[in-house]
């Protein structure tokens, strides 16, 4: 028997409320982010039973939404919405919940005695639910030539799960999943593939009668949707990755459910996972916002024609490589039996494999730092134009650190006073994630990384202002941006910078930060300083598991070692 998904009830002051996280595509289409439907009823019995309805209602709605090519507005559904509702309480749905609702009190030593009784209510509980649909239920079974036995008939187990099949069947229907036509046979129009495994074949897979078998039968998943299983996801994920990184996962499970519609994730399979992957080949890149409101058979239907280009091969598998993430989480939390995009990603070209973040030579360092930004700009709204003025802001600094230090740049615009400090004699930054608002890339991020002699000449502890600052300032001017991050302006505003004075795009802002490490790996430093001084994981258990850090005058003196030669050191 399958059990009955409860995350989208809700009970408040007595009463039961149907309440359902719209996904992110949907929000167009209605006035908030979840929709909230009062079921009527303080019993929990009739609640399950409107929760199954409503969970249909609202699916049906969503199918509706996909295949209407944009051409529905709010007002619109919200009359269906609101139709179907008032269509499911007038009708005489209450009469199948009249069972009595019993609660057992735990006694001690009564454990085993509890268990059988849940058990006897569960079977009491599939019987009454079902009830709708006995006589589809009979019809089936003869159709299909499946022998009921007429033991205990009212609790024959063949017969209740014969009874949530002919339900699901009607739900297809109402989904517009199931088109009956003249004396087609029922088996050869079903898609929904739990089905399909119950009515193919010789024989039908039904539940045993053992009750100690249902009971420990582990290898069944939640019922939920796709969309469910995300809202659960982010909700315990949203604690350890960034704002950024979540939304790209959402995004990406939009598109899953763009493809497969919002199917439960016990439908979730390698057949699933590969119609998925052989549909992101002609989807367009920036699909939501270029071609918002098209249907997915219309859009292959273009790319069929040569109107739009497919994704890249290296997009197609951060699709698959996020879905897998969110599949493995699933799969340990009882969402799914197995995660079916293990193994799925795309062999990529040569010609497509990401750019490494290529370094700055001489010339280029002399072309980066040699520009109005350092050696005199006309003003400050124009940076790249040539001038007398010279400001010390971040557009200055964040260059310097990155190059002098090796910081990522997120890591250098969430630093605050207590960040610039004084350790044995030695000025430091300290790289941490302490407070609220911080994020670091990884563990390992976290380190001392001691400040170059030639920032100190340039005067940025004077910059700082550290003596006149406490513990919690921000170093810089900057905010939040809505994605949670303070080096997303910075980034654009560099990028704008780096393309007036002519640097090309290969060379990135991180290229400040590979070419600290270049010049740490041309000076022959030991690999175990290069990976202390710029965070990355130290594999060696010998100097990993036993060894102490690197105190900060033996970083120190690594870091001082590195010379550009810059101009703006001597002026």
């Amino acid at each position: 028997m399958s059990s009955i998904n409860i995350k989208n009830l809700w009970k408040r002051k007595g009463g039961y409320y149907f309440r359902m996280y719209i996904p992110k595509r949907y929000h167009t289409y209605f006035d908030g982010k979840e929709i909230k439907i009062s079921l009527k009823t303080s019993n929990y019995d009739e609640a399950i039973l409107f929760l199954e309805q409503c969970n249909s209602i609202v699916r049906a709605l969503f199918m509706k939404i996909d295949s209407s090519g944009g051409l529905l507005d709010k007002d619109y559904i919200r009359s269906i919405l609101l139709n179907e509702i008032k269509q499911m309480f007038s009708s005489n749905a209450r009469e199948f919940a009249g069972y009595e609702y019993r609660d057992y009190e735990v006694k001690e030593d009564q454990t085993e005695v509890l268990r059988e009784k849940l058990i006897e209510r569960d079977y009491e509980v599939s019987m009454n639910r079902h009830s709708k649909y006995l006589d589809e239920a009979k019809d089936l079974a003869l159709r299909h030539n499946i022998q009921l036995s007429d033991d205990d008939f009212e609790r024959n187990d063949q017969l209740i799960e014969l009874s949530r099949i002919a339900m699901r069947l009607s739900y297809l229907n109402a989904r517009n999943l199931w088109a009956l036509s003249g004396d087609r046979d029922d088996a050869s129009i079903v898609t929904d593939p739990v089905i399909l495994s119950y009515i193919e074949g010789d024989s039908l897979a039904l539940p045993t009668n053992d009750k100690e078998t249902m009971l420990n039968n582990t290898s069944v998943a939640i019922s939920a949707s796709l969309s469910e299983l995300f809202e659960s996801y982010s909700k315990e994920r949203s604690k350890s990755i960034d704002v950024k990184t979540l939304e790209t996962h959402e995004q990406h499970m939009d598109t899953l459910i763009f493809v497969l519609g919002d199917i439960q994730t016990d439908t979730l399979d390698k057949k699933k996972a590969l119609e998925f992957k052989q549909a992101l080949f002609e989807l367009p890149p920036h699909r939501t916002k270029r071609y918002a409101g098209y249907s997915l058979e219309k859009l292959r239907a273009m790319y069929k024609a040569e109107e739009i280009e497919g994704l890249s091969t290296r997009t197609i598998n951060n699709h698959i490589t996020n879905m897998n993430t969110i599949c493995t989480w699933g799969k340990a939390n009882g969402y799914l039996t197995e995660n079916p995009f293990v193994g799925m990603k795309v062999k990529v070209k040569k010609s497509e494999k990401k750019t490494k973040n290529l370094v700055y030579d001489d010339e280029q360092l002399k072309q980066y730092f040699s520009s109005p930004a350092f050696k005199g700009c006309l003003n400050k709204r124009d940076r790249s134009k040539a001038g007398d003025l010279i400001i010390k802001d971040e557009l200055y600094w964040y260059p310097l650190i990155a190059l002098y230090a090796g910081l990522r740049l997120e890591e250098i615009c969430q630093m605050e006073a207590q960040d610039v400090c004084n350790i044995e004699g030695v000025w430091c930054f300290d790289i941490n994630d302490d407070g609220d608002y911080k994020r670091l890339k990884t563990e390992n991020s976290k380190r001392i990384v001691p400040v170059h002699d030639s920032l100190l000449d340039l005067g940025i502890l004077e910059f700082f202002k550290i003596d006149s600052k406490v513990s919690g300032d921000k170093l810089w001017d900057v905010k939040r941006s809505p994605m949670g991050k303070y080096s997303e302006p910075a980034s654009k505003r560099l990028s704008c910078y780096r393309k007036a004075i002519g640097i090309p795009e290969t060379h990135t802002f991180h290229s400040f930060r590979a070419t600290f490490i270049n010049e740490l790996k041309q000076s022959k430093q030991e690999l175990h300083i290069v990976k202390a001084l710029v965070g990355h994981e130290q594999d060696d258990l010998t100097f990993d598991g036993y060894a102490n850090k690197y105190k900060v005058n033996v970083l120190k003196s690594v870091v001082d070692l590195i010379d550009f030669d810059l101009e703006i050191l001597n002026q």
